[in-house]
């Protein structure tokens, strides 16, 4: 069998019938994720740099203040998202820990 995941962190693997996982977040794996990911924008960001610190920016400020994310909030950076996939991933985390109420 050969499986051809990329990152297959915590993600289960092979013929099992059955399978448990365990998901964690807290509030500092959050906070470390973002500051990654700033360290992220100033090594890769490139022209991109100011408006994903922005985007970034934003997020905490979400996580933050508990607020619900409100519908076409973050529609503007739609194109920075899109040519910066990279990004997806702490940000994903971040409104996932929020709406699970981490």
């Amino acid at each position: 069998m050969i499986l051809n995941a990329g990152d297959g962190y915590r993600s289960v693997f092979g013929a099992r019938q059955q399978t448990e996982m365990n998901v964690f977040f807290d509030s500092k794996f959050v906070e470390a994720e973002l500051d990654h990911a700033v360290e992220e924008i100033d090594r890769r960001g490139g022209s991109d740099a100011v408006e994903l610190r922005e985007l970034i920016a934003e997020i905490r400020s979400i996580y933050q203040s508990d607020e619900p994310l409100q519908r076409g909030s973050l529609a503007r950076y739609v194109g920075v998202l899109q040519n910066n996939g990279w990004i997806s991933r702490p940000i994903a985390g971040t409104l996932l820990s929020q709406l699970i109420g981490v």
